[in-house]
């Protein structure tokens, strides 16, 4: 049998042109996630690895792609799959998804706006920079989150508003 098995047709993302592995991603259905996975953390071409990080659902191969993939690109794409995943699941996976990430921009946001609200206090606890807690403390819908953010950032380090001009506080 092994002989015939040289003549059966291979996947299109089994082909060893990276643009037309890249299609075949395109064409699985989503249920081949280890497929997608397996290609995002091994394939040797960045367009195939982001193609199949875009079809990815799988939160623990995306914080892993994330975190250690070669290419900026591919990385960046994880990362935003990441922070729709904390901003809008509302299960384990949106603390995996927060747990990866890491720059303020998306921990200001999973504070602010995430749907699972036991991951709006995480987020203000991992926040450092006080532009970023003053940010949570003036705008977040949740006023406990705003507290806490006001109280992570101290008073010193908080702009304040008097006579139309931005001022530190004393």
């Amino acid at each position: 049998m092994a002989l015939l098995d040289w003549f059966k047709p291979r996947p299109l993302w089994q082909n060893a042109e990276p643009a037309q592995r890249a299609a075949g991603v395109r064409q699985l259905g989503s249920h081949e996630q280890e497929v997608f996975g397996s290609l995002a953390r091994t394939d040797a071409d960045p367009r195939v690895r982001r193609a199949a990080v875009q079809r990815l659902s799988d939160v623990a191969v995306l914080a892993e792609v994330a975190g250690s993939d070669s290419d900026a690109g591919v990385r960046g794409e994880a990362v935003e799959l990441l922070l729709a995943a904390a901003l809008h699941k509302e299960d384990a996976s949106a603390e995996t998804a927060l747990l990866a990430l890491s720059e303020s921009r998306h921990l200001v946001a999973v504070a602010k706006e995430a749907r699972l609200a036991s991951l709006r206090p995480q987020a203000v606890a991992r926040l450092q920079e006080p532009r970023a807690l003053a940010s949570v403390a003036k705008s977040a819908e949740s006023g406990a989150i705003r507290l806490a953010a006001l109280q992570r950032g101290g008073s010193p380090a908080l702009p304040h508003r008097r006579c139309g001009r931005w001022k530190r506080s004393p």
